[in-house]
């Protein structure tokens, strides 16, 4: 574990399922953060977690041929506080993660380790709201239960999370 402070176009690309052009484009036309540093855009990653949850950046993860998640980071966090991941299955059916990076490393996992965990979890066949927990020991995933989940309260994606009119397009 060990968190970058800049991405390459290459590794934005990767993390938001992006072609390297379509990344490039969003910096010239000034949609995603970045510095320019030799002729190299780089994306600050604090800056590109802000940038996905101000815009409710879909990153469509594929599972198999026919079966595309789409994650929305709905909030981030990089100190005490819990980040969320919204996970869309379809329509009307979705999960959360809700990621927890313990104090001891916190500044050691940034945006990159958070949805490379939510896309395991995804890979592994979680298909409902889970906790993800940082530690010095790795990576442990929980299933949501009302004593370890911030107020207890049961979503409906319809009703707390509704998506656009064009979301499914």
């Amino acid at each position: 574990m060990g968190k970058k402070r800049y991405l390459s176009v290459k590794e934005t690309a990767n993390l938001l399922n992006l072609s390297e052009e379509t990344v490039r484009n969003y910096c010239k036309e000034g949609k995603l953060p970045f510095q320019k540093v030799k002729n190299q855009h780089l994306i600050p990653q604090v800056e590109l977690g802000k940038w996905l949850v101000e815009n409710g950046f879909l990153i469509k993860h594929p599972v198999w041929d026919d079966l595309v998640f789409k994650i929305e980071t709905t909030s981030l966090s990089f100190n005490d506080k819990s980040s969320f991941f919204y996970v869309y299955a379809s329509e009307d059916e979705g999960f959360f993660f809700e990621v927890r990076v313990l104090p001891n490393i916190k500044g050691k996992i940034g945006l990159v380790e958070m949805l490379s965990a939510v896309k395991d979890g995804i890979n592994t066949g979680i298909r409902e709201s889970y906790l993800i927990i940082f530690s010095e020991s790795g990576v442990n995933f929980e299933p949501i239960v009302k004593d370890n989940f911030f107020s207890g309260t049961n979503y409906s994606i319809n009703e707390d999370f509704p998506p656009g009119d064009d979301f499914f397009q």
